[in-house]
């Protein structure tokens, strides 16, 4: 019986740690600033999915009209957001969080003001009643200039975000392995004309290989022909 009490305290203590909540100690008072500090780091390993090299380049083909765009990657930047203190007890403490920021940019001889392709945010998950301390954070959100989610960390489908591992795509004649698959839709149903999805196929080290936009009675497919 002891034994199993035991386990049971070693679970909830790993569980608590897991949900990385921990109370917020000191003895200021309610209508003091809060003096803790916390800064939130992304953990690198799953950046890499989507922190591209600067400049690297991208030819993609419309799959319906053959056309292609040439895309460069014109920001791949972590900035960092700094949030301050607040009052009460016990009031948030003072954030500093990482932020990261990816536009990939169409770029057109024929026109003279180039195009954003994709433009992109990336935060780590909100943390509550937490000490003084730096927090490596694997839990990532990463969705577009239009707050629509394409790429999340753990890789898990919840609700209308569906996610899928592939172990191999073939396209335009090259194959990708261990490809990362993110869907997204707004709820509504495919014959309603507010209706909006989209699917982006990432391969870490790579970036999109492959990215479709879906909306009432149409498809735009983009394919990665070449980077560089």
């Amino acid at each position: 019986m002891k034994n199993f009490i035991f386990s049971c305290l070693i679970a909830l203590s790993l569980l608590s740690l897991s949900c990385k909540k921990i109370d917020i100690g000191g003895s200021f008072t309610s209508g003091s600033i809060n003096p803790n500090t916390v800064t939130i780091h992304f953990y690198q390993p799953v950046l890499d999915y989507i922190q591209l090299p600067a400049n690297r380049y991208f030819i993609y083909k419309d799959s319906a009209t053959g056309s292609s765009d040439s895309v460069r990657v014109t920001q791949s930047a972590i900035e960092t957001s700094f949030t301050a203190a607040t009052s009460g007890f016990p009031g948030s403490p003072a954030t500093n969080i990482d932020v990261f920021k990816l536009t990939l940019t169409k770029f057109q001889a024929q026109t003279p003001t180039n195009q954003t392709w994709f433009q992109g945010i990336a935060r780590p998950s909100s943390f509550v009643g937490i000490v003084s301390a730096t927090i490596i954070d694997s839990n990532i959100y990463f969705d577009n200039e239009q707050n629509k989610p394409v790429f999340w960390h753990p890789f898990a489908s919840s609700g209308t975000r569906q996610y899928n591992w592939v172990p191999s795509v073939t396209i335009e004649g090259k194959t990708y392995t261990d490809v990362h698959s993110f869907f997204y839709s707004n709820g509504l149903p495919a014959s309603n004309p507010g209706y909006l999805a989209s699917t982006f196929w990432w391969v870490k080290g790579i970036g999109i290989i492959k990215r479709e936009i879906r909306a009432f009675n149409s498809v735009t497919t983009s394919l990665l022909l070449r980077y560089g």
